[in-house]
């Protein structure tokens, strides 16, 4: 029988600070602790979102809050004086900033390598536990960037293809540059892997539309704090937003054909990505796990990862259409033999999934678990999610399409109103902090069940 439960997302009197230290902002006093995992009370007023903002400054020990619509009374007086002046102080303030996303809360300090195959035309980042201890962390500037580039021209490519699929408005384009050109992932580069931690449980991860290998950092460096690497795909099928190919050939955002929208053909077009996508993986998974592509087993190598990998305990995980084709992917790799422990699908787009899928009780061989955003969610996906009898299914109300992403706390909520990635009454990091912990509850055990989680974050769940 299915089990379905729902989390309460930004409601009630508690938040969760996203970081720790001290303060107050927007009317929301909060109290420092480490990693996230704050809990932060209302002081009786009534708390008015302004685009909150984290970022770390360059010069500064700790994290802190800013508030974007704090900025808006002084820049306004300055701006009587000297328009000058105030866009040189905004350039100096974001100079000096580096944004860091979201801290893992697991043991281990994640680790990262980027990895272009020519061999396989593979384009991967893997996050896996480290050796290093929290003390030998590397400064912020050392960290990868948020948008992937092996030179500046590569990774000027890569914004701007972001923003070109997103639609983004020219007068936007350059603000919001301004703060995911800075951003960094909580993951020291090329450090070498924990020894303690014997083999590691394997997650491939998929992305959905728009997205690139690093979109889902914090969802992934939370995986690899508590032991497990994830190999997160940069798909060529022309559902990234833009890809640069070990070769140096170019992939940008493929939209469906105009004419094709509504149709068959529609589905024809995102059945065949699917498709492309699932062979990737299966690629992917070969070089990790037989040792077909030299440039992956090199790279592995170098980190101390070679031969590290548990295979017998493969999970799939996605969001949206990479939700989709975790799903399609679990009942090929059970076609051929291949044991999957779990398929953990983030807010799936069914959509592109093959008909047989629906049919083929792949939830009798792969434990099967869907966490859905409130805002996204329909009755036609849910009742494709409904052919798997035996799968767990958690929703997140309040909840948007983009929750599992980073880029609802990558950027300040303002801009992101203005391109239309937020819902109201959503706490950001809330949100994605529960689905992560979710995501790695049914990883590590395979089940999920209310009486296991935080119960003040529970309700009984009906429908949508």
């Amino acid at each position: 029988m299915s089990a379905f439960v729902a989390a309460r997302v930004g409601a009630g009197p508690f938040r969760r600070s996203p970081i720790g230290g001290s303060g107050c902002c927007s009317g929301l006093c909060w109290s420092g602790s480490h990693s996230g995992r704050t809990i932060a009370t209302t002081t009786g007023k009534k708390s008015v979102r302004t685009g909150v903002l984290c970022m770390q400054l360059e010069a500064g020990v700790v994290n802190e809050m800013v508030s974007w619509s704090s900025w808006v009374p002084w820049a306004t007086t300055l701006a009587g004086g000297s328009a000058a002046l105030v866009v040189s102080l905004r350039a100096w303030l974001l100079n000096r900033m580096r944004l860091a996303l979201t801290a893992p809360t697991g043991p281990y300090v994640p680790g990262s390598i980027d990895v272009k195959c020519k061999d396989s035309d593979l384009v991967f980042r893997l996050f896996y536990p480290s050796s290093l201890s929290p003390a030998e962390v590397p400064p912020l500037d050392a960290l990868d960037k948020w948008i992937p580039g092996v030179d500046e021209s590569e990774f000027n490519m890569y914004v701007r293809g972001l923003l070109q699929s997103l639609g983004m408005d020219r007068r936007l384009y350059r603000i919001l540059l301004s703060f995911i050109a800075q951003a960094r992932i909580r993951a020291a580069p090329n450090a070498p892997a924990a020894m303690d931690a014997g083999k590691l449980p394997l997650v491939i991860f998929s992305h959905g539309l728009h997205g690139l290998r690093s979109t889902y950092s914090v969802h992934c460096t939370e995986l690899a704090s508590h032991g497990f690497c994830v190999a997160a795909i940069e798909h060529n099928d022309g559902s990234a937003s833009f890809s640069v190919r070990p070769t140096g050939q170019v992939t940008e955002f493929q939209p469906v054909p105009v004419d094709a929208r509504g149709t068959e053909r529609e589905f024809e077009f995102r059945n065949a990505q699917l498709r492309t996508r699932v062979g990737e993986v299966v690629s992917l998974l070969d070089a990790l796990d037989r040792g077909t592509s030299l440039h992956v087993t090199s790279q592995m190598e170098k980190v101390g990862l070679a031969g590290r990998l548990d295979t017998t305990q493969l999970h799939l995980s996605g969001h949206s259409f990479g939700a989709a084709t975790a799903l399609e992917l679990a009942w090929d790799l059970v076609k051929q033999g291949r044991q999957v422990q779990s398929c953990v699908a983030l807010d799936s787009w069914l959509f592109p999934v093959s008909e047989h899928v629906f049919k083929s009780r792949v939830d009798e061989h792969v434990s099967l678990a869907f966490v859905n955003n409130s805002q996204f969610q329909w009755e036609t996906n849910l009742q494709r999610m409904a052919s798997f009898e035996k799968r767990v299914q958690v929703t997140l109300v309040g909840a948007s399409h983009q929750t599992q992403s980073d880029l609802l706390i990558l950027v300040p909520e303002l801009l992101l109103r203005l391109i239309g990635m937020t819902a109201d009454g959503m706490n950001a990091h809330e949100s994605l902090a529960i689905s992560n912990e979710l995501a790695l509850r049914f990883l590590l055990g395979g089940k999920l069940a209310a009486e296991s989680f935080r119960p003040s974050d529970l309700v009984a769940w009906d429908q949508l």
